[in-house]
Formats: structure tokens, sequence, C-alpha cells
């Protein structure tokens, strides 16, 4: 039997925002896959609020900023379910300090999660996305 729910890969689903797009893709019928930073707690609490409805949900820990890490869980997700029929990127940093105090480790990080991570997680989801398929970016970093 072919399983006909769509899936949604949410990145930064672990909260605020996310949890909250992950919860409303899930009473949709969508199956999720969300990610996470740091709270292995919050995210498995929203994928357990996920599996309420009838929908498979797991939530995987995920450095929105590693491009490799990203190309990886794409491949997983693929090979897991055939295609990525949603993208939520909902992941985003703000380091910040005063002009003479920003270190380069500090600007890679707010451009790897909220630039590169954003256009090559996309880009690789795209190559396995259905026709019908939806992308969806978010720029907050109060999520």
């Amino acid at each position: 039997m072919v399983d006909t729910k769509r899936v949604a890969l949410i990145i930064g689903g672990s909260r605020g925002i996310g949890a909250a797009i992950c919860k409303r893709l899930a009473a949709a019928g969508n199956d999720i896959i969300l990610t996470y930073a740091q709270s292995t707690e919050s995210a498995n609490s929203v994928a357990d609020e996920c599996r309420k409805h009838d929908v498979n949900a797991r939530a995987v820990r995920c450095d929105a900023g590693d491009i490799e890490a990203g190309a990886r869980l794409v491949k997983q997700i693929v090979d897991d379910h055939g295609r990525i029929d949603i993208l939520v990127n909902n992941a985003a940093t703000l380091i910040l300090g005063d002009l003479l105090n920003v270190t380069q480790d500090m600007f890679d990080s707010n451009v790897n999660v909220n630039l590169k991570g954003v256009f090559f997680l996309t880009q690789a989801v795209a190559q396995h996305m259905p026709q019908g398929g939806r992308i969806v970016n978010i720029g907050s970093v109060f999520g």
C-alpha cells in the first residue's frame, strides 16, 4: 500500500513558530520531520503532539548551518519516504556584537544558518519535491 500522506520537513520545529507549524501540518494529516538545535526534550514533545493526529512524526537534531548535515538529512528522508512535499525553513540565529567586537565566527554563524543553510537545503529538497510541493521561508529570529 502506498502512503498518500504528504511529508513535511520543518527546520527549526521544536519551539515557537516552528512548533506551531508542525502541529498545524500534523493536524492537516501530514507526516512530520522536524529539526532542532538544542532541546531534545522540546523537540520530542512537539513530535509527540503531532503523533496525536495519527501521523508519523520524528525529531532530528540537525545544525541548520551545516550544509552536509542538511544533505544527509534530505537523503535519509527521501530513502524513508520517497519524497519531501513541504519544506519550511524556520531556523534562524542572531549573534550580535558592536562593530568592533564582531568576530568572523559570529558573522559566519549568522550567514551559515540564515542564508547558506536555507539556500543549500532548499536546493537539496527541491530535487526530491513532486510537482505541487511547497517551500516556505520564514525570516524571524524570535521563534
